[in-house]
């Protein structure tokens, strides 16, 4: 009955189901000694009120941008992410030709792009798109080595991206693209998805490849089981080391969030820029932006780039990113478990429910079938705290409920 209703109704069940495993985040964050370690390599830059207030525009011109470049170079940060698109150049010739100077320079930029994500033998509605877009993301896809069938994975089309000569002066691209559950909660995302007869990254999966001296070629694909980074060495580290990454047949990484958006490292965008004009304040963030990746993205009142995940229901998206390059970082994975493994626990369960059935009347077998419900619960709870496990919830209490 369970199973039926779970597959007569998906977007109910498996909607109750997430959510329930939403509150396990949610209780996680609340208590201190729960949450996962932060990682302050990586921050955020943000182009927030303060910023637009201090810069007296809303917009800011490709000039600011060029100067943050600079200016996060000269602090010697190992890498810039903008989750911005310059999808076409300004009428202002010299302000790009700055931006695109100062990319080139810096050798460490990273834009961004969007692509229309459909799953695999799902072509998603077809956009305008340009020549020349098409052309870029098709030069610079990825030839990786996938193992097993890749025709589930996300593909890629009617790409909008940074427009061409930027986008050669950056160090690389990824998309910006996310997907969502049914219930519109982000809580996983693809970190390459089949575009043409290669693979394109995301920009937080190019941006800690490239952090972790990870080249396309030592990247395994391998769809429902993981991604590998064969010989992955971080900055300082003695040795290198594969990193294993749990995906589903899709290639979803599900998203360790470290916590809420203030659990990050937060600079204002106009304390970066002012910090040209004043030398000691230079020194000062040189001091402590050195060797960080900086993620920098629009969070002022009024942006549309917010969305919900399991800790908030308008997270900046911004946040992505940094929260999926940090789940690499730190390798704290999690893992849903598959529904072989799911079957297996409820053959079990129906096993001691039916000891239980044999041998003791209905009060008793009542009572057993819900300290067997509530010792579930439990395990799942600390499987999630401490095993970076993820199991279903509704779908066993449910089965437990309909035998009770």
């Amino acid at each position: 009955m369970a199973h039926l209703c779970f597959w007569l109704l998906p977007n109910v069940f498996e909607t109750w189901n997430a959510q329930t495993v939403d509150q396990l985040f949610v209780w996680r964050d609340s208590v201190v000694r729960l949450r996962p370690p932060y990682d302050n390599t990586i921050v955020h830059v943000d182009l927030d009120n303060s910023t637009i207030q201090e810069m007296q525009t809303f917009y800011l011109e490709r000039a600011h941008f060029a100067q943050a470049v600079r200016n996060l170079a000269a602090m010697g940060v190992a890498a810039q992410a903008y989750d911005f698109i310059f999808a076409a150049r300004s009428k202002y010739v010299e302000e790009d030709q700055a931006l695109i100077d100062a990319a080139q320079a810096a050798g460490q930029v990273y834009f961004g792009l969007a692509l229309t994500l459909g799953k695999g033998g799902q072509r998603a509605r077809p956009q305008p798109t340009r020549v020349e877009d098409q052309r870029d993301v098709a030069q610079t896809a990825w030839p990786l080595t996938v193992q097993g069938d890749p025709r589930a994975l996300y593909v890629g089309t009617d790409p909008v991206n940074t427009f061409h000569d930027l986008a050669r002066a950056g160090r690389g691209l990824g998309y910006l693209s996310s997907t969502a559950d049914r219930d519109g909660v982000l809580r996983r995302l693809p970190l390459v998805v089949r575009y043409g007869n290669a693979f394109y990254p995301s920009l937080a999966f190019r941006v800690i490849c490239d952090y972790l001296r990870v080249p396309p070629a030592n990247i395994l694909v391998t769809p429902g089981r993981h991604i590998t980074l064969h010989g992955a060495q971080r900055p300082g580290a003695a040795s290198p080391h594969d990193i294993v990454i749990p995906i589903d047949r899709h290639g979803n990484m599900v998203i360790n969030y470290v916590g809420a958006w203030e659990r990050f490292l937060h600079y204002p965008l106009e304390r970066i820029l002012s910090a040209a004009k004043e030398r000691v304040e230079l020194e000062i963030l040189a001091e402590e932006l050195a060797g960080k990746i900086v993620v920098v993205a629009d969070v002022s009142t009024g942006t549309s780039d917010v969305g919900a995940i399991p800790l908030d229901a308008n997270f900046p998206l911004g946040g992505l990113h940094t929260n999926v390059m940090h789940t690499i970082l730190s390798e704290n994975f999690l893992r849903q478990l598959s529904e072989p493994e799911m079957l297996l626990i409820e053959a079990l369960f129906l096993g001691v429910l039916l000891v239980l059935a044999l041998r003791f009347a209905s009060l008793p077998f009542a009572l057993g079938t819900l300290g067997l419900a509530v010792g579930y619960v439990a395990l799942v709870v600390l499987g999630f705290l401490y095993g970076h496990s993820i199991a279903n919830v509704v779908n066993c209490t449910e089965s437990q409920v309909y035998l009770l």
